[in-house]
């Protein structure tokens, strides 16, 4: 039988997960036995009553959608349609690279040379001539929203304050009926009391880069010249706006916490906890480190032992996740901000893993509107469709300063991105959860269909991962994610 299902099971219960909608049921040891053996009835030659009361439930269960079968085409036509309109409506923001250069050298940083780009650390800035015409080819695309966002990303953005003051001061005179908010990534070390002023002043949201406790944060982010740490500094500045502007502190400062190998979890907690320089208002966003087997630290010790050491780390953080959504215990998920951060996808997926009917033509998933809400502006006026594209080619290139943006080139990165496993995607249980995109499979000149290939059973793993997570802690406290 063509099932487009997903047979899981949690420690306690069996369930089988739906393609086509997304509905979880749980069955029977012997309904599992009749799914394993594509539903012949009569597994040991016999039909007991047992195995009827089971068919009786598949039957049931078909009532309900399961067991529809696969779609028969991506449907793009909707999301097509809505790139053309949003693309010349609805823009949410862009994204300024002002500079290529940075005061720190941080060993995992995307200009590091660790991954699979060319972005490097160079002298290059972005003129305000540039700026300027990248804010004018975008905001007159966003007569659809209330708001813009222009973002301000680097290197390190402050490097540029005298470029990021005249954009702004631009942008008021030039569009004053528009609601703008501004917002950067910063390192936070150059937060000086002239520059806060302004940024306060000017209602900046600000995502400072803090990797945890002193220890931690220095061994990876160094100052450029002197290969000191940069915790101090930083820390310095923290404390200065939570004194000096405390409201501010509260509604407008966030931090971006990458987790590198060899990281005590329950320390790194601690310290946001008991930390002066986060409060329990602030945001944190927790990344990874990704190919962290090249970095220095891995070298010099035993890699299998601490791979292993982190896995486990991991593990015990989903569990006390789990164990606090099972008990309603809001007070802890409020504070572990790591582990709700790290699982935030399953906090999501109660909300958005229904679809009303099954359909026989799958509705694209995972691949947004590209360029739409995060379109990134090069030092030079190149457009792409978001920050994480590697700059290297015009596979994920939508427009520059001059043109403006192509809607088209941005409707054939939708096209060729589905179209590149056309076939696969139609006979995957997984299509509705699918979060990979185009900028996940970039290569030189295309997108690759091997890449989006390579990294499909990874991604059906993690979904699965995550349903089982779902489904643990549903059987304990159904209204868990109701709270």
């Amino acid at each position: 039988m063509n099932k487009n299902t997903l047979l899981f099971n949690t420690k306690e219960n069996y369930y089988i997960y739906d393609g086509n909608t997304g509905n979880i049921f749980k069955i029977n040891p012997m309904i599992k036995n009749i799914y394993e053996n594509n539903f012949k009835s009569n597994i040991d030659g016999t039909v007991s009553k047992e195995i009827k009361d089971s068919m009786e439930e598949i039957d049931y269960l078909k009532e309900k959608g399961f067991f529809s079968g696969y779609p028969d085409e991506i449907y793009l036509d909707n999301i097509i349609n809505q790139a053309y309109y949003d693309l010349e409506n609805n823009m949410e923001g862009i994204i300024l690279s002002v500079t290529q250069n940075c005061n720190l050298r941080c060993e995992y940083c995307s200009y590091s040379g660790l991954y699979d780009n060319v972005r490097t650390h160079s002298d290059k800035v972005m003129s305000f001539e540039i700026a300027k015409k990248a804010i004018d080819k975008t905001i007159v695309r966003a007569s659809g929203n209330k708001e813009f966002r222009i973002s301000f990303y680097g290197g390190e953005p402050l490097l540029q304050f005298d470029l990021i003051r005249k954009c702004v001061s631009y942008v008021k005179s030039s569009y004053p009926e528009k609601e703008v908010n501004f917002s950067m990534t910063t390192n936070g070390t150059l937060l000086t009391k002239e520059k806060l002023k302004f940024l306060v002043e000017n209602k900046f949201m600000i995502y400072i880069s803090l990797d945890g406790p002193e220890k931690y944060h220095d061994e990876y982010r160094k100052f450029f010249n002197s290969c000191k740490g940069s915790f101090k500094t930083i820390e310095k500045n923290i404390i200065y706006i939570k004194e000096n502007y405390p409201n501010y502190y509260k509604e407008y400062v966030s931090f971006m916490m990458t987790l590198s190998p060899f990281r005590d979890v329950d320390e790194i907690e601690e310290f946001i906890l008991e930390s002066d320089i986060i409060s329990e208002d602030n945001y944190i966003r927790v990344a990874f480190v990704n190919n962290s087997q090249e970095l220095s630290l891995y070298k010099d010790k035993k890699k299998e032992e601490n791979i292993e050491q982190d896995r486990l780390k991991m593990e015990f953080m989903d569990l006390r996740y789990i164990h606090a959504k099972i008990h309603g215990n809001i007070d802890y998920l409020e504070k572990s901000k790591v582990a709700l951060s790290i699982n935030e996808d399953v906090d999501s997926f109660d909300k958005k893993r229904i679809v009303k009917k099954a359909s026989k033509k799958i509705l694209p998933r995972g691949c947004c509107i590209p360029g739409q809400g995060r379109l990134f502006v090069s030092v030079d006026g190149e457009f792409y469709i978001c920050d994480k594209c590697s700059e290297k080619g015009d596979t994920l290139k939508i427009g520059d300063v001059e043109k403006g943006v192509d809607a088209k080139k941005s409707v054939k990165i939708i096209e060729d991105f589905y179209n590149a496993t056309r076939e696969e995607c139609l006979r995957c249980w997984a299509y509705l959860q699918c979060g990979m995109c185009p900028v996940s499979i970039e290569d030189d000149d295309k997108q690759s269909r091997e890449r989006k290939l390579d990294q499909c059973s990874n991604m059906k793993k993690s979904i699965e991962t995550k349903l089982v997570k779902y489904m643990t802690i549903i059987e304990k406290n159904p209204d868990a994610f109701s709270m």
